[in-house]
């Protein structure tokens, strides 16, 4: 416990004495081998799940009982002819989650110190920790958002392809390429809430979806037992910041929104209607795993929009006494109070 309550002080430290220096991007380094490295050594945290990946990991070669994805599978093998053991691959996954994401904040946000505090606080664990083949398609994701800043269209859609290889809750993320370049308009916006709020009604349909083509069918009637509804508190937070985010960009009419910044607001308004329409059923959430990105992006971009120095202050202020109450919050829910390592 003691070494993530110092990431977040090094973090908010970082924060307040380098942010927009020279010297940033360096200095976040810092934080995260650190978490790198809290991950990789991690044994027995991620609830549930790490002992299926596991037991799954320590299979002969192309042994798959539970149906995982082919492109898993193929990892898996190749970490098998590389000799790596099951905690060598957590190391590598940590390495590779951990340094995209570092990338992602210093390429998409003026605040990437202020990001990697608010991810670690709210996303880390459960991304990191627990669904690891779902993050696997998420990060291709994220990578793949260079591409539509690019219009590239090909390449967009082989990094969702190799999504799909990994988790097929991937299959959400193909037309993004066209809804992330959508304008918000006030009255789009407003109506499709409310349609969200309509269609959250009808949201078991999803459990009656027939695909044998994509091999979605069996995978929809296992969750469908699953009858776990969504986080209340959770939903509020994605709830308000939508609603200032739009409240800000519809009443500042001198605001220009660059390209990047339309795809990241669109992000944490899917974000929204996701979680609209499936609170019932948070097995089904996991879509909504997929649009993080932008509500860590706009957080920050929201903060610094603030023109009076005090009030700025003051929001900064609030949000990283949330951010503690979050962080504590998830060390006791994934078990990290009693974290081992695998090295001693």
């Amino acid at each position: 416990m003691m070494i993530l309550l110092l990431i977040f002080t090094l973090l908010i430290l970082q924060f307040i004495f380098f942010s927009g220096t020279k010297y940033e991007k360096k200095m976040l380094l810092i934080p995260t081998v650190f978490l790198f490295l809290f991950g990789g050594l991690r044994k027995g945290i991620g609830g549930y799940d790490y002992y299926v990946y596991e037991y799954f990991y320590n299979l002969p070669k192309n042994q798959n009982p539970y149906g995982y994805e082919i492109g898993f599978v193929k990892l898996r093998n190749f970490c098998h002819i590389l000799g790596l053991n099951y905690n060598g691959f957590l190391m590598i996954l940590s390495f590779i989650f951990i340094f995209i994401l570092y990338y992602l904040f210093i390429e998409y946000s003026e605040q990437p110190t202020l990001c990697l505090l608010i991810y670690f606080s709210l996303f880390y664990f459960w991304q990191n920790f627990t669904i690891l083949r779902n993050f696997i398609a998420i990060i291709l994701f994220w990578i793949g958002i260079k591409y539509i800043l690019e219009d590239n269209f090909i390449k967009y859609i082989i990094f969702c392809i190799v999504a799909f290889l990994f988790h097929k809750s991937a299959i959400i993320i193909f037309p993004m390429y066209f809804l992330l370049k959508l304008k918000p308009k006030k009255k789009i916006i407003i109506l499709s809430f409310l349609g969200a709020g309509v269609l959250t009604l009808f949201s078991s349909l999803i459990f009656y979806i027939k695909s044998d083509l994509f091999g979605l069918t069996e995978r929809i009637l296992r969750y469908s037992n699953i009858k776990e509804s969504g986080n209340i508190g959770e939903y509020l937070e994605i709830l308000i910041l939508n609603i200032i985010l739009y409240k800000v960009i519809f009443k500042e009419k001198k605001i220009t929104l660059e390209k990047k910044d339309i795809i990241f607001c669109n992000m944490s308004f899917f974000s929204l209607i996701i979680f609209t329409i499936f609170f019932r059923y948070a097995i089904v959430l996991r879509f909504l795993e997929y649009f993080r990105l932008g509500i860590v992006i706009v957080i920050p971009y929201l903060i610094f929009k603030i023109k009076n120095e005090n009030y700025r202050y003051l929001t900064v202020f609030i949000l990283i006494l949330y951010l503690f109450y979050r962080l504590y919050n998830g060390i006791y829910d994934y078990g990290l109070i009693n974290y081992k390592t695998w090295i001693f």
